[in-house]
């Protein structure tokens, strides 16, 4: 067998039991080579196949299928041995190359010919083959040459062919060698690096496409994170010195550091940076000429083309190849001159970027987001052939706009490599390695061409595409915190004149400035373990990388990284893993050396020898010696074990294929959730039935329903906007002919649709000329036929001519003009203008004309593109009409090719972005299905939006707004993804619909209920609040109430005033006022104030200072009771009165009350207590005149101003506050009894119109009806969105609520126990959370929301819960609650108005939503028909038997006392005690013999017929008068089918019969029965016998009212699907299944 790898010996020794990561099958290089042996170990066959063809069920798992593997190579019958090696090429392969006389890779095709016998290849240009010029090409293995091999056969030397391709010779060079790896950043965020929440040592990166990310070989490397730190120190800064390129720094113990050196061009041959420190980031412009420039910076080498424009210093901008020195251009910093203009040449192109409209070298450094990166890098990359290119050199500053783009010119920085450290980036400058080779840019490209030679003169660039992995001579080293600090301390320590011993020591430098620096520290740590190809371990976590750099920034363990890298030693021979293949077989490389590039010859006779042939050489040895088959001059590749190897033994056995005879249909599921059938019946129809009775609208529908279009996607073409098809910059319009012809003529089109509406003229015209001869019917339907297929084969533009209408329109959005047929009608459906009309003529002449301008312009027009000859020849008008033919097909083709984009174009509208025919399916793709609603939709309704009789139901078609519902899913469907299972999902696809959330609730239930925990709903309210400005007020009574005689006892408003100054709020003319007062400072702050004027003097109360000017909504209540707490029952003016002026701010984003304030008084003094009693007119907004209160009317806004004959506590006030809207008081009838006077001020009406149209919307009318508005001069009223923080009542475990997060705190029962758990939790009597949730339409919903806005969070606990209650049939208190709510009801709503409303929607609404809710949720949707909040049933289950105790006492021991006998007199009853009961029976009617509409009675018709004859002793008797046989047998042969057996032996199962018995037979005669009783019947009805036996009575309604144990009568029980199970001791107990 094949001899590879170690020994068993060997392995024993030298591997240990670990498993290791290989990302075996990440790489386009893995391959398996399959050895095949018999059971003798004799070589049978070997086969290579890539790594793809096997699987990968997981990445440690290789799905091998050996049996395939066999057959594929031949093999159908045996046992064989079977050994799988696991492969990656490191360097060469077995395919061959054809390579042209300067050792280029040939690239493309070639040409094979026989020349003497022998295959010889040529360069694939036909012409030159033929004329001998086509140069040769020599096919060659991509392997590499055995050169020299030791006497013991274990060292060789190998060397790289002459073949000059990058990838082969850097593949050879990086074997064994030091490597940078930095990932791939082809995707969004892709090369992003994180540590693992989990665990701290864990990094994970976001891999990019086809990247093959962390592999075995960099355990043990080096992974460094760059600026992953802030290290902050402190320096002094001395003075900006300009660096020369090399700097000799004296140090005390005679040390020399280099500062700066080699330019990248040299560090990209050697393939590693040196490193750099800077004391500034610019030098001046060079004094030395563009050619040394060029030949000693490679940073010389970027360019702009020629047309780059060059904004100057006046922002005037003209091409960099204009420009001139001493122009003055605009910079970064400000303005430049420059020096020079350069020009350079480029003979074989270059490798460009083009950045927007710049155009650039690839290399050449932008500014891009505020950071510096090559162009290369942000921009698209693209080969060009030769070109000049040019750049400046600028006195300062160093960059120009270029295009718009920050750019670099000439001496920003001294080289690629200044600018890549400088960027903090410096691995970037290795991606240099890939364009360079020692020769320079212009040396050895590799890549080839095709025949045209090669060499440094005549080169191409390589074609292959740069990896992410480069040789480096040693790791790239990172910055630390030790380097900074070394930095700083030769700054520092040796001084400025020993750094730079040559400066002017005349001028003595200024003294140091000291400041502190935050410097970027990189995070390094050493690769222990390879988890997989995007996480590796590391051994130094985030926070002990933290410590070492010292860190003093952020803390950023849980965020993304945006760059790194890995230093590692690739393929390292010291795995023993790597092999050499020849033609005999794997040998195994255990040291790999590189050959010397330099030999000092000290013999000065000898001629030195030329080594540079030995620059590419590498020497290996092996671990066993190499067979005597191998030879110096051999070929050989190499590759890298990735795997161990897999050895099996197999029996094959011929593979015999059955075919199965018969095919078996699974049953359909009809009940699953998921099934799309909707059971809904509907009645048979005929064709008359589905069409209208109007006969235009059955033409309309048969137009749309038999069109003959063969297209099922419609696109969305703009037929009117004008594009720049015929000139880039737009001077030429295309009339909007550019957006759908191409290739062929908008004249032909225009006149081919006008052929087709003049023949819809004439079928028109011949078919209303037929309308009054008679016999005419079938000649005026053919002509309607005709005429209909006409407009059927109409294509989509000219669907758009035939149907749309519009007009000429130019905006920011484009210039839109009227192509459309001039229609006479302004609405839809149009009428067209007939051909011989002047509208028509004047819209056709100037349309003709603009579309032979089209066609004359338009060069990808396909006659446009035949010779002159042709196109000119009047004679090929026949050939020209096909070719615009074949352009129209094209055109078709061209149309969709250009809409392919649609699809991500995702609008609400349906005649824009992507199509509505596809929209299902893209949203099933995303995995969202959407529905239809319009499955019992007539057809008028669902094509044109038109009832059966053809007048207009909707404006748009069931199908059009189907449609554009979906399109609108589709737009927002990324917002439904994230937010799915939430209520912002549900309401936005009620928005989709149409739907406002306040008509289609969603509701959830339950949630914890602790102690006396106040459940809220967050509901927004759209209202209105009414403006006061300049002297704009309204005015009322104030009076007495005229059920208690006194004058209210609280005043509620809410207010708003955006402006600080002095004024009245609310007014009782000169007597008492609430006001605002400002402070007088430059602020929002203010007081509220409280004033009464009396005889005596003014007596106030004001409120502490708050923002009562901030602009928002303040409520307000001035209550009065008397001194002692107690109501107000009279209006005494000696009572000693407390006024309390209280005041509150609600903040709906924190849902809490912000301010709050309150302030009172208390006075017996009577002119006080009189003033504000006094009758007055009250004038909200303030009254003018008066001089007892501030004199300016109120400026701002004003609602919900309301008058009670009740002191509100503040509790009630608190819940008016969170929502304005509520009204409840003090009692549950207080709503309706002591709300006296209410306006709501949010009527939106024009109050200078209408200024007497405020009315009290109060329940009572004992106050006044009205308030008058005065000056205004409008609609003043302003919207406005209150978040209400509603209280919800108390109605046990089923309220809806939506508080459902749980804040628990735990406690301990004793101590702590291994056995028993002592924590509990702190809401363990908590209900349980409800999985119930609501989404519907419901009636009562409307009565639940006024009830909470009435009676708040009245807890119906207290008013069920009296045990007196037990045994009645109803709840006393729950009784009085509701005679108070419902004393507001003059009617019953009419709840079917409402229900009617879903009709209008779409019916697929509701199985939308189910897709949104959570699956564990228990929802109900659609129409909800249930009880409001405050009726409650009540069955008396276990009801005690009432009877009457009647007392007896003994008159005495020689008294007759009571005697009890059978019988005291003949009038009363015989026993002295009574008992009854009930026994309940069920009535029902049995319908046989009745065949009224509904009836089930069809089976008491009866089965023994006359057939052609009437029955008369049959109920039936005409039913088969005329019916009769018509094969076999007569009319006399019907019989029953089975025999009747009758007997009275038999008695009926269910039935009985009442049995009457009568004292006499007159009683009998006349039907007095004495008695009665039930017996079994002889007679059964034949519906019993039936499955559907039920359905033929009709059934008594069972309700909780009549079922026996007083319950509903269906009880549905809804449990949990968790279930906690025990389990072994251990961490938990308890498992959840």
């Amino acid at each position: 067998m094949l001899e590879y790898g170690l020994t068993d010996k060997d392995k024993e020794q030298l591997e240990s039991p670990k498993t290791v990561y290989s990302g075996f099958g990440r790489d386009n290089s893995d391959y398996i080579h399959l050895y095949v042996y018999d059971m003798e170990d004799n070589y049978v066959d070997d086969d290579i196949f890539p790594a793809g063809e096997v699987k990968f069920p997981t990445p440690n798992l290789v799905d091998l299928d050996v049996g395939t593997h066999l057959r594929m190579m031949g093999l159908e019958l045996g046992e064989y041995k079977v050994k799988y090696l696991f492969l990656r090429r490191l360097a060469g392969k077995k395919d061959d190359v054809l390579t042209n006389d300067d050792g280029f890779v040939h690239i493309g095709k070639a040409q094979v010919r026989m020349v003497n016998g022998r295959t010889r290849y040529f360069s694939s240009d036909k012409e030159k083959l033929s004329e001998g010029k086509s140069k040769e090409l020599t096919p060659k293995k991509l392997q590499y040459r055995v050169k020299q091999i030791s006497p013991n056969r274990r060292e060789i030397k190998v060397d790289i062919q002459d073949i000059k391709n990058v990838p082969y010779q850097k593949d050879f060079a990086s074997i064994n060698k030091d490597m940078v790896y930095t990932p791939k950043k082809n995707v969004a965020n892709a090369g992003k690096i994180k540590f693992d929440k989990t665990d701290g040592n864990v990094l994970q990166f976001i891999t990019g496409n086809n990247e093959r990310g962390f592999t075995d070989s960099m355990v043990g490397g080096q992974i460094v994170i760059p600026g992953a730190f802030e290290y902050t120190v402190s320096r002094e800064i001395v003075q900006e010195i300009i660096v020369k390129d090399v700097v000799e720094v004296k140090r005390p113990d005679g040390e020399l550091m280099l500062k700066t050196g080699k330019k990248a061009y040299n560090g990209a041959l050697k393939g590693k940076p040196e490193p750099v420190i800077e004391q500034i980031a610019e030098v001046p412009a060079p004094d030395d000429t563009w050619q040394e420039l060029d030949r000693d910076d490679d940073y010389g080498s970027v360019c702009f083309v020629g047309d780059t424009k060059i904004k100057l210093s006046n922002n005037r901008t003209i091409p960099i190849k204009m420009m001139k020195p001493g122009m003055k251009v605009k910079t970064e910093q400000g303005y430049a001159k420059v020096l020079k203009v350069v020009k350079d040449n480029r003979p074989y192109g270059d490798k460009l970027v083009r950045i927007g409209k710049l155009i650039t070298t690839d290399h050449h450094p932008i500014k891009h987001r505020g950071k510096w990166y090559m162009a290369n890098e942000v921009g698209t990359e693209f080969k060009s052939p030769s070109l000049d290119v040019w750049n400046l050199i600028l006195d300062k500053h160093h960059t120009i706009y270029a295009d718009n783009v920050v750019s670099a010119t000439l001496g920003k920085w001294r080289s690629m490599e200044h600018f890549l450290h400088m960027r903090k980036n410096r691995i970037n400058m290795l991606r240099l390695a890939e364009d360079f080779n020692e020769g320079g840019p212009g040396g050895q490209g590799g890549g080839g061409d095709s025949g045209t030679g090669g060499g440094a003169a005549t080169s191409t660039p390589s074609t292959i595409a740069p990896t992410n992995e480069w040789i480096i001579n040693e790791p790239v080293p990172p910055v630390t915190r030790e380097i900074i600090n070394d930095i700083i301390r030769v700054q520092v320590e040796d001084g400025l004149d020993d750094i730079i011993p040559d400066i002017d020591k005349e001028v003595p430098p200024p003294p140091p400035e000291v400041v502190w620096e935050t410097t970027p520290v990189d995070y390094v740590a050493t690769i222990v373990e390879i988890l997989d190809n995007n996480r590796v371990r590391v051994d130094v976590s985030y926070e002990e990388g933290a410590t070492n750099a010292g860190h003093t920034g952020e803390d950023l363990r849980n965020s993304f990284f945006d760059e790194f890298y890995v230093n590692y030693r690739k393929n390292k021979v010291s795995r023993l893993n790597n092999y050499m293949v020849s033609e005999h077989g794997y040998h195994l490389a255990i040291s790999i050396l590189d050959a010397p590039t330099e030999i000092i010859q000290t013999d000065p006779d000898i001629v030195p020898y030329n080594m540079v042939g030995d620059k590419t050489a590498r020497y290996f040895k092996f671990y066993k010696p190499l067979p005597d088959e191998v030879e110096e001059g051999d070929l050989v590749y190499f590759v890298e074990e990735k795997m161990e190897p897999y050895e099996d033994k197999i029996k094959l056995i011929p593979f015999v294929e059955n075919e199965d005879e018969y095919l078996f249909l699974r049953v359909p599921n009809l009940n699953s959730t998921t099934n799309p059938i909707n059971f809904r019946g509907t009645s048979y129809k005929k064709y008359d039935d589905l069409l209208s009775s109007d006969t235009s609208t059955n033409e309309d529908i048969m137009n749309a329903v038999h069109s003959s279009s063969l297209l099922d996607v419609q696109l969305n073409i703009d037929y009117t906007k004008r594009t720049n098809k015929l000139s880039a910059d737009g001077s030429i319009t295309d009339y909007g002919f550019g957006n759908f012809v191409n290739f062929s003529s908008a004249e032909t089109r225009l006149r081919n649709f006008r052929k087709k509406i003049e023949l819809v003229e004439k079928y028109t015209s011949s078919s209303l000329a037929l309308n009054n001869v008679s016999s005419s019917a079938a000649a005026r339907n053919e002509l309607d036929t005709k005429k209909r297929q006409v407009i059927n084969s109409f294509g989509p533009y000219e669907n758009f001519l035939y149907t749309n209408s519009g007009s000429y329109t130019s905006s920011s959005l484009g210039e839109f003009y009227d192509a459309s047929w001039p229609k006479e009608s302004s609405t839809s459906p149009y009428t067209l203008y007939h051909t011989s009309a002047s509208e028509f003529t004047s819209w056709w002449n100037t349309w003709i004309d603009y579309s032979r301008e089209y066609d004359r312009g338009n060069m990808d027009r396909l006659t446009n593109q035949l010779p002159a000859h042709v196109n000119q020849d009047t004679q090929n008008q026949v050939f020209l009409d096909f070719m615009d033919m074949v352009g129209e097909q094209f055109d078709e083709v061209w149309s969709y090719l250009r809409h392919f984009t649609d699809i991500n174009e995702r609008v609400p509208k349906v005649s824009e972005g992507i199509s509505k025919d596809i929209v299902r399916e893209v949203a099933k793709s995303m995995g969202f299905e959407v529905n239809s609603g319009n499955d019992l939709v007539i057809l008028p309704t669902y094509l044109l939006g038109k009832d059966a009789d053809g007048a207009t139901l909707n404006e748009s078609p069931s199908e059009t707004i189907t449609e554009e519902i979906w399109k609108r899913i589709l737009s927002n469907m990324p917002f439904f993804m994230k937010n799915k299972g939430t209520v912002r999902a549900l309401k936005g696809l009620m928005n989709c619909y149409g739907i406002p959330s306040s008509l289609l609730r969603v509701r959830e239930y339950g949630g914890p209920d602790l102690n006396d925990r106040v459940s809220y709903e967050i509901k927004r309210k759209f209202t209105y609040a009414l403006d006061f400005k300049s002297n704009e007020y309204l005015i009322t009574e104030w009076k007495d109430d005229g059920t208690s005689g006194i004058k209210p006892e609280t005043i509620e408003f809410r207010f708003r005033s955006p402006i600080s100054k002095n004024q009245v709020i609310v007014e009782s003319e000169d007597k008492w006022a609430i006001e605002l007062t400002d402070n007088g400072a430059v602020d929002n702050l203010g007081r509220l104030q409280f004033s009464i004027s009396g005889s005596s003097g003014n007596t106030f109360i004001t409120s502490s200072l708050l923002p009562f000017y901030n602009d928002e909504m303040w409520s307000v209540m001035l209550t009065r009771k008397l001194a002692t707490g107690n109501d107000l029952t009279a209006d005494t003016a000696t009572q000693n009165i407390t006024y309390e002026l209280t005041t509150k701010q609600y903040d709906a984003s924190r849902e809490q009350v912000v301010y709050a304030n309150s302030s009172s008084i208390s006075t017996n003094t009577s002119d006080i207590n009189t003033a504000f009693v006094a009758d007055r007119d009250l004038y909200i907004g303030g009254a003018s005149g008066s001089d007892k209160f501030h004199t300016t009317r109120f400026s701002g806004s004003l609602m919900e101003f309301r008058l009670w004959s009740e002191p509100l506590s503040q509790s009630v006030f608190d819940n008016h506050v969170r929502v304005p809207k509520a009204y409840n008081g003090n009692t549950t009838s207080s709503m309706y009894d002591n709300l006296i006077f209410r306006l709501p001020l949010s009527d939106n009406t024009n109050l200078n119109t209408l200024p007497e149209s405020l009315d009290d919307k109060s329940y009572t009318s004992n106050y006044f009806a009205s308030a008058s508005a005065r000056e205004f001069s409008g609609n003043s009223f302003r919207s406005l969105v209150d978040l209400e923080q509603m209280k919800v009542p108390n109605v046990g475990p089923a309220r809806r609520n939506a508080t459902k997060i749980r804040l628990e705190g735990t406690r301990l029962l004793g101590n702590l126990s291994p056995q028993i758990r002592q924590e509990v939790s702190g809401q363990s009597f908590a209900p349980v959370d409800s999985n119930k949730l609501g989404v519907f339409f419901s009636p009562v919903d409307v009565v639940n929301e006024d009830i909470i806005y009435s009676l708040a969070d009245i807890n119906l606990d207290n008013e069920i819960g009296d045990p007196r209650d037990q045994f009645k049939p109803a709840y006393r208190g729950l009784e009085r609650v509701q005679s108070n709510y419902w004393k507001k009801y003059s009617r019953s709503n009419n709840f079917w108005d409402y229900m009617r409303i879903i009709n209008f929607f779409d019916r697929s609404l509701f199985d939308q939503l189910s897709k949104l809710v959570p699956a564990r949720a228990n929802t109900t949707l659609g129409l909800l028909i249930e009880p409001n909040i405050l009726e409650r049933s009540k069955e008396v289950v276990g009801k005690i038997p009432e009877f009457e105790n009647s007392y007896f006492e003994n008159a005495g021991h020689f008294d007759d006392g009571l005697q009890l006998s059978s019988r005291i007199s003949s009038s009363r009853e015989p026993n002295p005690f009574m008992f009854s009961s009930q026994y309940l029976t069920y009535n029902g009617a049995v319908n046989i013999h009745n065949s009224e509409s509904g009836s089930l009675g069809t089976l008491g018709l009866p089965s023994l017929v006359h057939l052609n004859e009437i029955n008369p002793l049959s109920e039936y008797s005409s039913t088969y008068a005329t019916a009769s046989i018509t094969f076999g047998g007569t009319n006399t042969e019907f019989t029953e089918t089975s025999q009747p057996f009758i007997s009275s032996s038999r008695l009926a199962e269910h039935n009985e019969e009442k049995r009457f018995f009568y004292d006499s037979e007159a009683d009998a005669v006349i039907n007095n029965p004495n008695s009665s009783s039930f017996h079994p019947s002889e007679h059964q009805s034949m519906a019993y016998e039936s499955k559907l036996f039920r359905l033929f009575y009709k059934q008594d309604l069972l309700t909780k009212d009549n079922t026996i144990d007083g319950k509903e009568p269906v009880e549905i029980t809804i449990t949990s699907p968790t279930k906690l199970v025990t389990q072994e001791p251990g961490d938990s107990k308890l498992k959840v299944d």
